[in-house]
């Protein structure tokens, strides 16, 4: 799992949100716009493993706090804010972060399905219903599949 440290603004530069999240945070930021009246942009982020940074933040961030994860941008949150966007603010660098993770969760998500299937093969031989000498065979029809199928097939000509 990829977590994040996120930094989304308001586009009028008053107020900051700071979060968490397990994926992209150009993804995470298309589900707050469709609530928010504001448009939002994506600041800052960076790989976080857990979310001990956000608590900390929030805390240190409670006299600017205006609701939830939001804050007024502003002193301290500005400060730290600044520094944050200068280290982690430019896109291509948390894109590619981003894009490692999803590689490695793609990887993670074939091998599965290959364990998937090499278990299903498994229970077949075992229950005798395939000779395991013909795993990975394709297995032909032996009627066909839809009434549908039997009816568009051209009678054979005795010729």
């Amino acid at each position: 799992m990829c977590m994040g440290l996120y930094a989304i603004g308001t586009a009028d530069g008053l107020y900051v949100k700071i979060g968490i999240t397990e994926g992209d945070p150009g993804v995470r930021l298309s589900t707050m716009q469709v609530g928010c009246p504001l448009e939002l942009k994506v600041l800052a982020y960076r790989r976080d493993k857990g979310g001990a940074a956000e608590r900390e933040l929030h805390l240190a961030f409670s006299d600017y706090s205006v609701r939830g994860e939001w804050f007024r941008r502003e002193g301290m949150v500005e400060t730290w804010l600044d520094g944050f966007m200068a280290k982690h603010g430019k896109p291509e660098k948390w894109q590619a972060v981003i894009k490692k993770g999803q590689r490695k969760r793609q990887m993670g998500d074939a091998i599965e399905s290959v364990r998937g299937i090499i278990a299903g093969i498994d229970a077949r031989r075992d229950s005798g219903r395939v000779h395991p000498s013909r795993i990975g065979e394709p297995v032909a029809p032996s009627q066909p599949s839809t009434p549908f199928q039997a009816i568009s097939q051209p009678p054979a000509s005795s010729v």
